[in-house]
């Protein structure tokens, strides 16, 4: 550890629990009871999200995808924002602003999670359901990998 003492460490479940599947994130930020780390949920990412980001020196991003693997983990770093349309701001764009505002990011990954139902409604897909259960395995590993 740094002189700085703990680090600050975040995940934050991203999604919509009346959009089925899109609340998967939601759903893995609230069983995901990890020590050292702090759970927030969001139904979106925002711009107002940059003045949390700060203050951490890890974030993970927990969120549903519409295509892709079952389960992925990658890095994400600093990138190109959609801020005009502010309710479609990426993983990367939020980290841009923390940077741009605060002049620090922290370090972060995204956590994707593939979901096939997004209608209206709630609960999840059957295979959004069993992937839900590998990605609670794959973060608590790549958790415990990290440090």
């Amino acid at each position: 550890m740094s002189g700085k003492g703990l680090k600050r460490r975040l995940i934050i479940g991203i999604g919509n629990e009346y959009r089925r599947d899109d609340g998967i994130g939601i759903r893995i930020a609230g069983l995901a009871k990890i020590e050292g780390f702090d759970v927030m949920t969001s139904m979106g990412i925002n711009p107002e999200l940059a003045e949390t980001l700060h203050g951490y020196d890890t974030v993970i991003f927990v969120d549903a995808s519409v295509e892709g693997e079952p389960v992925a983990v990658r890095r994400v770093t600093p990138g190109n924002s959609t801020l005009p349309l502010f309710h479609q701001i990426t993983c990367e764009g939020i980290l841009a602003l923390t940077e741009a505002l605060y002049h620090t990011c922290p370090e972060a990954w995204l956590l994707s999670v593939r979901g096939y139902d997004f209608e209206h409604g709630e609960g999840f897909s059957c295979q959004a359901e069993e992937n839900l259960m590998h990605a609670l395995k794959v973060l608590k590993q790549f958790i415990s990998q990290d440090g």
